[in-house]
């Protein structure tokens, strides 16, 4: 025996209620995969934070921006240690002013290009044995080998 035609209404209404309230909420999670994303910073724990951090370093330095450059060295490494901020902002300075704006953009690129290997809490850089990146109190900071005077990547 065939169910009554008023079930069967009733049942493909529900059936197509259903599939339209599934459609509205695919709907807006296509908005939300849609919102833009702010890009990474230094407080990302990954390679893109560490990458943002060397390019915020690079800005810095490049545009004689000492205190910001300092702000951003690892202050636990033993150039910074025993120096204190504005001695660091004078040494920074120095160097800076060195740089002319062919250097600028060279050093830029470079540090664009370096892709960081992240492991805990350390960032290295291959080829680059005098500067690394750690992550202290939720940031990323640049470590340079104390051997160096200056940031320059190869």
């Amino acid at each position: 025996m065939s169910a009554p035609r008023g079930s069967l209404r009733r049942a493909a209404a529900g059936a197509a209620l259903g599939a339209l309230l599934l459609a509205g909420c695919g709907g807006s999670d296509e908005r939300k995969k849609a919102a833009p994303q702010p890009p990474p910073d230094r407080t990302h724990r990954s390679e893109a934070g560490a990458r943002a951090t060397l390019r915020e370093y690079a800005v810095a330095f490049t545009s004689s921006d000492a205190r910001r450059t300092c702000d951003l060295l690892d202050p636990t490494s033993a150039p910074l240690k025993s120096a204190s901020k504005q001695r660091c902002r004078r040494e920074v300075g120095r160097l800076e002013d060195a740089i002319t704006p062919a250097d600028a953009a060279s050093l830029r690129q470079s540090f664009a290009a370096l892709k960081p290997v992240v492991r805990a809490n350390v960032a290295t850089l291959p080829g680059q044995d005098d500067l690394s990146l750690r992550y202290i109190d939720g940031r990323w900071y640049v470590r340079l080998a104390p051997s160096t005077g200056s940031p320059p990547p190869s």
